[in-house]
């Protein structure tokens, strides 16, 4: 009897010793911080717009009706051409 007891101790204790190797080693998971923001994308070129107005005078208090002509295409200032 004593000796089923002394080795139902001892199972028991391994048991236990086990369930907290396990529990201890595994920890809290470890947060990884967020990926770094991308940088910040380069600025466009500012859009640029003609207005005309007509009539091209206008009198104080009177109206006048403006119009836009957008830019074309490629507008920007031009670049010299490197020589090949």
């Amino acid at each position: 009897m004593n000796l089923a007891s002394r080795s139902l101790c001892r199972a028991g204790l391994l048991t236990a010793l086990a369930a907290a190797v396990f529990t201890f080693a595994a920890g809290p998971k470890k947060v990884t911080p967020p990926p770094p923001a991308p940088p910040p994308a380069p600025a466009s070129a500012r859009p640029t717009v003609t207005l005309q107005a007509s009539p091209t005078s206008v009198n104080k208090g009177d109206s006048s009706a403006l119009s836009g002509i957008p830019p074309t295409p490629h507008s920007s200032p031009s670049r010299p051409k490197l020589a090949t």
